[in-house]
């Protein structure tokens, strides 16, 4: 087993990608995670639910808010434990 990173974010253009090294998928959609890190607060990303990411979570959904995009106690509703800047 190892782990395995991995991004979405549509507003890193090509040369930031590859300043990074990285290969950013276009959305959530098809992913399986045990973690998201929400890092980045673009308009876009608040279109994302909390249901939306438990969608692509594992059976222990762990999110890391740094933004505080999301309330503790939503997350914790929908089973999702919240780590990050907001855990109200």
């Amino acid at each position: 087993m190892g782990n395995m990173l991995q991004i979405t974010d549509h507003t890193l253009p090509p040369k930031g990608r590859e300043a990074f090294g990285i290969d950013a998928a276009e959305d959530i959609k098809g992913m399986s995670a045990d973690c998201v890190v929400m890092a980045v607060s673009h308009d876009t990303f608040k279109d994302i639910t909390l249901n939306a990411l438990k969608g692509v979570m594992n059976s222990d959904p762990v999110l890391v808010d740094v933004r505080g995009m999301f309330g503790g106690a939503d997350a914790r509703e929908d089973g999702i434990l919240l780590q990050g800047a907001v855990n109200g």
